[in-house]
């Protein structure tokens, strides 16, 4: 999928304009370099996301997901 400057900055909930000062810092690199509009693979966005969080939020969501791997197919329907 692929996102705009404004999509990809809904998705990282920042401004257009922190999208393109993190196209600069290199921090998300868009599909084509140079090219206007910016667009962005779902994926590059979804990374540069990740990579935003905080440790505390890292280890909330491994911690999250580690109780959610247990829980029993039949628990997860209700």
């Amino acid at each position: 999928m692929i996102l705009t400057t404004q999509e990809a900055a809904d998705e990282l909930r920042v401004t257009p304009f922190a999208i393109r000062k993190m196209v600069e810092r290199g921090e998300l690199v868009p599909i084509a370099k140079g090219a206007r509009p910016l667009r962005f693979a779902l994926l590059a966005v979804a990374e540069a996301q990740y990579r935003r969080i905080s440790a505390t939020e890292t280890a909330t969501l491994d911690t999250l997901a580690d109780r959610l791997t247990c829980i029993p197919d039949e628990d997860l329907s209700r």
